[in-house]
């Protein structure tokens, strides 16, 4: 059953919103439309949605979203940019978010492009919204690469079913 809309919805804007402001200031991002602002905006978003349905942190899903290319210097493919980003966001979440998890939290970041797939919840839902954001670049989304039943359920649904920029 694909219900990808959660009966006690949070505001996953608002959450987003916060996230920015505590790393306001922190952070020099890569400008590019592929993998810039946007991307990470909808990676986070997509990400506390689908967290919200397997039962993940949702910060720490969100967290993670916006920072998984935060160690971007360029679009090229390969996972170097994941790796870096992990290293910068490692500090930032030990210091901002000392609640979360922050191995897990890094660890979702430095492999999200490594083309695995994992049973928990909260990598998962960072990586699958990762994936689900594949299409910006002329990519299908390939189902056996997503690791969570919402990830799943998005993909199906189609752009109608993503979270806009």
């Amino acid at each position: 059953m694909c219900n990808t809309e959660h009966p006690n919805r949070i505001d996953l804007s608002a959450m987003l919103q916060a996230i920015e402001a505590q790393l306001n200031g922190r952070l020099r991002l890569f400008d590019s439309y592929l993998h810039g602002i946007g991307h990470l905006r909808e990676v986070a978003l997509l990400a506390g949605r689908i967290a919200e349905q397997s039962g993940a942190d949702i910060e720490a899903a969100m967290v993670a979203g916006f920072l998984h290319d935060c160690g971007r210097v360029n679009d090229n493919g390969g996972n170097r940019h994941a790796v870096d980003s992990a290293v910068l966001a490692r500090p930032l979440v030990m210091e901002l978010w000392p609640r979360l998890d922050s191995d897990k939290v890094c660890y979702a970041i430095a492999a999200h492009a490594d083309g695995m797939t994992t049973d928990d919840p909260l990598v998962g839902a960072v990586w699958d919204a990762d994936r689900l954001t594949l299409i910006r670049l002329g990519y299908g989304i390939r189902q056996d690469l997503l690791s969570t039943e919402a990830g799943k359920c998005l993909a199906v649904k189609g752009p109608s079913g993503r979270v806009g920029r």
